[in-house]
């Protein structure tokens, strides 16, 4: 037998064949060499053995074990009886490992011998970024959430896992991730390395879509078991209360939160489980994030929190602050000042006596002038999130027709009320998509920015009569203006002020940094981006296939001067840096460069 290696990378899979490929390759790419790739297959029914073993044949490192279908549980710990090295490195076979993840992990694991199992920040695919904690203590504390770290991230020390007999538990099927590594925090510590090290892959077959309801019950029972060494009850309002704030988004009264934290304060005080300073700043991170996750929460939200006594200071600075009030609620002169934005670019007046009224309750209720909107089918666990200019409506044509819903023209397919009719398991949400849909698939289209834009102008500003606003409550955005005109006071129009047609898009689909949705498509790329969405949601084969419509103006880049194009490029930077439209732009800019 050759000598051990210092990593022993554990991947489990069962009919992941379709990823598997680049989550191998992942791990051979490597920069530190010194490991062994342990595949065991749980009795796939797909080509995910025969994919193993091609490459099994040409790397000595990958070694497959074929295995009778008995669960995620036993495979894994039949793994940890085969590892070899001095670490256990955990990967998904539907993730993918960063270049240098193994390399960063081992060298963490080496100047921390205290620590006994580590992770990292994250990336999910297409979606938003998690950055985790560093500090044991909190590490400790979070736990009473849900997870500190991705469990496809982590990385254990051997001789600590021997030591201490820890193996994933049955009984905590589709959540022994959770269990395990909350019994394991009772024997050691729990590190991070704060680069982003992993990334996660969101789709419809995972664990926690597949198997929801069983991965929440059995995750509230390894809550329980936290809030019982605490000398706590575990009751259903307790447990719900958790599962809020591990979600970030509060719908419980903020009063009644800060309440139940400080009865958490007090047992703790008693039972010293956790370091009282990690686990206050624990909670007050978790009790802004919910309140700042929760639009239709009022300004007493932000007073009960800025007063409840929790604040380590969390908020103390003033950009958090002010921050946490827009995120709740703001009346429309706070608006202005908050935005800094010139009187005559957030003044409201319409030729409707109504529409400046809704414009400030839409401020006042949800912290911005837009409303996003959210169409929620549920018998096929999709979520579509609404983005203007990205063929939304050819999306929701092709959506339509898998219920055999026929409408007679483009602008009744926007018609909520007919949807609602004529399918029975259909919800139109507006602002934050509701709770109930947490284990849907949730999806989005995103356009270059500049491309975008064009649009807009074209089809909402160009050739309008003069005497019809081009959008409603935005009466400065005349009909007759240039394009570098309307590029100008766009630029000036922070998010919380847009109107959905120029806001930016990741504004509209992340939130704190968190997507809220699980796949983001690109517009230049409908056809087979759409293919993934009708997939995932189990549309019928035959649903029509969608393609960008051929445009009857010019080119977009025919409109840009150097001019306009640095102020989109500034108004829109985290859409050009999240969404890969980068190119685009310098394409543009050293054309413009070039002409002079």
């Amino acid at each position: 037998m050759t000598s051990a290696p210092r990593i022993s990378v554990v991947m489990p899979v069962y009919n992941g064949g379709r990823y598997l490929t680049e989550a191998i390759d992942s791990v051979l790419a490597q920069s530190f060499e010194d490991f062994e790739l342990i595949v065991l297959d749980d009795g796939s029914t797909d080509d995910s053995a025969e994919i193993a073993q091609r490459y099994a044949a040409r790397e000595p490192r990958l070694s497959l074990h074929r295995l009778p279908h008995r669960g995620l549980v036993a495979t894994l710990n039949h793994g940890l009886e085969l590892a070899r090295g001095d670490y256990i490195a955990r990967a998904d076979a539907d993730d993918l490992n960063h270049r240098h993840r193994f390399a960063r992990q081992c060298s963490y694991m080496d100047r921390h011998p205290d620590v006994g199992i580590c992770g990292s920040s994250m990336r999910v695919i297409g979606g938003y970024e998690w950055r985790v904690s560093l500090d044991p203590e909190q590490l400790r504390c979070q736990l009473l959430f849900g997870m500190p770290m991705s469990h496809g991230s982590a990385v254990f020390r051997r001789a600590w896992l021997s030591a201490s007999g820890l193996r994933y538990d049955s009984e905590f099927s589709h959540a022994e991730d959770f269990d395990l590594l909350e019994r394991a925090a009772q024997l050691t510590k729990l590190g991070n390395v704060p680069e982003i090290l992993y990334e996660y892959r969101f789709h419809a077959t995972q664990v926690s879509r597949v198997h929801g309801g069983v991965q929440s019950e059995r995750s509230g029972s390894v809550r329980a078991r936290q809030l019982a060494r605490l000398g706590m009850r575990a009751s259903a309002e307790d447990l719900d209360l958790l599962r809020q704030f591990g979600e970030r988004a509060l719908s419980t009264s903020p009063a009644v939160a800060v309440e139940w934290m400080k009865r958490l304060i007090a047992a703790n005080e008693r039972t010293r489980i956790y370091r009282p300073e990690a686990l206050r700043r624990v909670l007050a991170e978790r009790l802004y994030g919910a309140v700042a996750g929760s639009p239709s929460l009022r300004p007493w939200a932000a007073w009960t929190f800025r007063n409840s006594g929790i604040d380590e200071g969390v908020c103390r600075s003033a950009g958090r602050a002010l921050r946490l009030v827009a995120r709740s609620s703001l009346p429309l002169a706070t608006a202005r000042r908050l935005a800094r934005v010139p009187g005559r670019i957030a003044t409201f007046r319409t030729p409707g006596p109504t529409t400046p009224i809704r414009a400030v309750r839409h401020l006042w209720r949800r912290g911005e002038l837009d409303v996003r909107e959210f169409y929620v089918f549920h018998d096929r666990c999709a979520v579509f999130l609404v983005v203007s200019k990205v063929a939304c409506t050819s999306m929701k044509t092709a959506i339509a027709s898998a219920y055999d819903l026929r409408v007679p023209d483009a602008d009744s397919i926007h018609d909520v009320d007919l949807w609602r009719r004529r399918i029975p398991s259909f919800e139109h949400a507006i602002g934050r998509c509701p709770d109930s849909c947490r284990d849907y698939f949730k999806f989005a289209f995103v356009r270059n920015p500049l491309d975008r834009l064009v649009s807009c102008y074209e089809d909402q500003v160009a050739g309008r009569p003069r005497w019809r606003p081009a959008f409603p409550g935005y009466p400065f955005v005349p009909a007759r203006i240039s394009f570098g005109g309307f590029v100008d006071i766009v630029a000036r129009i922070p998010d919380t002020l847009s109107d959905r047609h120029f806001r930016g898009q990741h504004s509209s689909i992340f939130r704190d940094g968190r997507a809220e949705v699980d796949f983001v498509g690109r517009f230049e790329n409908l056809d087979a981006d759409w293919e993934k969405v009708a997939e995932a949601c189990r549309f019928p084969a035959e649903l029509p296939r969608l393609k960008a419509s051929p445009s009857r103006r010019r080119n977009y880049r025919d409109y840009y001067s150097a001019r306009s194009l640095d102020a989109v490029r500034r108004r829109y930077h985290t859409d050009f840096s999240e969404f890969g439209y980068e190119r685009e732009y310098a394409e543009l800019l050293a054309r413009l460069g070039e002409s002079g």
